[in-house]
């Protein structure tokens, strides 16, 4: 009895080991992105120009087909580049013809933290486990200048210097 379990258990430690070197050595895929409603975000150029291209569309509805039609397509970069992302999905809505600059988009999108989805819409649902991306990155917001943690102090300008009242 006592040799069938010491043939066992070390026919587990070696599985283990084998298991354990294999995941060790195999390529681990990437986690996608996703909002506060778990769904999937664009993370390259070309998803975010085909979200942008499908979102306007459908009209803000977004379809997964059509998605994928235009990823099978489309000639633009599919590596994770989240700054190429908003960029390329106002580009997408622009050549399928809405009335809005390039320059406007990108802030707008900034400014109220939309993101575009795996399906051809927007998001601005965002919590703390799962972020808006934009911030993790530059965002084509401008900087007022009120934008201190600790706000203007009293006699003192963001340089330092003295203030005359």
């Amino acid at each position: 009895m006592a040799p069938t379990v010491n043939r066992l258990l070390a026919a587990g430690g070696i599985a283990i080991l084998v298991v354990g070197f294999a995941l060790l050595v195999l390529p681990v895929s990437s986690i996608p992105l996703l909002d506060a409603n778990r769904q999937v975000l664009v993370e390259s150029a070309a998803g975010g120009q085909c979200a942008g291209e499908v979102y306007a569309t459908s009209q803000g509805q977004g379809s997964e087909t059509d998605m994928a039609e235009c990823l099978a397509t489309t000639p633009q970069d599919t590596t994770i580049n989240w700054q190429a992302v908003q960029p390329a999905f106002c580009r997408g809505i622009i050549v399928k013809g809405l009335a809005i600059t390039q320059g406007e988009c990108e802030i707008v999108m900034a400014e109220r933290q939309m993101w575009p989805t795996a399906i051809g819409t927007i998001t601005a649902s965002w919590n703390r486990r799962f972020p808006y991306p934009g911030d993790v990155i530059s965002s084509a917001r401008p900087i007022t200048g009120g934008e201190s943690r600790t706000g203007d102090r009293e006699g003192n300008d963001r340089e330092g210097n003295i203030r005359g009242d």
